[in-house]
């Protein structure tokens, strides 16, 4: 299974901050594309220089194309996860020709990425987002650290647990409506919802760590009775949560409209 926080593989993610997506796209169904790697111990230099490669190839084709490349605060130092974001499931058939080829010629291109040899594990997926389920809008923002939950739905209990996110984030905007945080939940195969709460610095994340935890949230918006009947839907729902805190490397990362590096 596609997990975060399974040796040995890191998954972060995020994210789902994108420079490409305006205003005018937000109705539209946003999706996220992760690819998860772990790569030997020696490996990673050479891994770190082809996604440089990377980087420098889309400035220099001014590419609308972006990613963010994430890694575990805490954890294993040679997984990485590459996430990308588009507007709509239809702009992933829009992928133009890798930039290395288009900037270094194929056997160049074919050189740089021999570095791919060290990987140990890949693990992709994709995952679309929900509106309905999230409290405030996706951020334009550059990323820089960031904490999320990932959630493990039970198999049959996918509407349960929905029908539970769905009174968290009504709960949200009553006692919480400063809250920020954005479901996307799996297109096909994995029984998880991943809830994300993106912060630019640390003191933002201590600030929403230290805000109304979610039983206290549903308590004062509905009630004694009401949040332990959403408690025990919850419970029954889920078969597993894990907070992971990642942070964007800047320098592996590509944001067209301004470098990330620069801010």
């Amino acid at each position: 299974m596609f997990r975060l926080l399974i040796a040995p593989l890191f998954c972060l993610t995020l994210l789902f901050s994108s420079a490409a997506a305006a205003d005018d796209a937000m109705n539209q169904p946003m999706v996220i594309g992760a690819t998860a790697i772990t790569v030997k111990p020696s490996g990673m230099p050479g891994i770190e220089a082809m996604a440089k490669a990377y980087v420098a190839a889309s400035r220099q084709l001014e590419s609308e194309r972006h990613w963010t490349t994430w890694r575990q605060l805490a954890g294993n130092p040679n997984q990485l996860m590459f996430i990308r974001t588009y507007p709509n499931f239809a702009a992933m058939d829009e992928e133009p020709m890798d930039p290395l080829t288009r900037t270094l010629g194929v056997e160049r291109a074919q050189e740089v990425r021999a570095a791919w040899t060290a990987v140990e594990q890949v693990q992709t997926g994709i995952w679309r987002h929900s509106p309905q389920l999230s409290v405030g809008k996706p951020s334009n923002d550059a990323p820089g650290q960031s904490m999320w939950l990932q959630i493990e739905v039970a198999a049959g209990q996918e509407q349960l647990y929905m029908a539970y996110l769905d009174k968290v984030a009504e709960a949200t905007r009553k006692v919480m409506p400063e809250a920020n945080y954005q479901t996307f939940m799996p297109v096909a195969g994995e029984p998880q919802f991943w809830v994300f709460a993106v912060d630019a610095t640390y003191a933002q994340m201590d600030q929403n760590m230290m805000g109304m935890n979610v039983p206290a949230r549903l308590k004062k918006a509905f009630g004694a009775k009401e949040a332990a009947r959403l408690a025990a839907m919850r419970e029954k729902a889920i078969t597993d949560a894990h907070w992971v805190i990642a942070k964007a490397d800047a320098e592996l990362s590509y944001w067209p409209e301004a470098p990330l590096a620069s801010r």
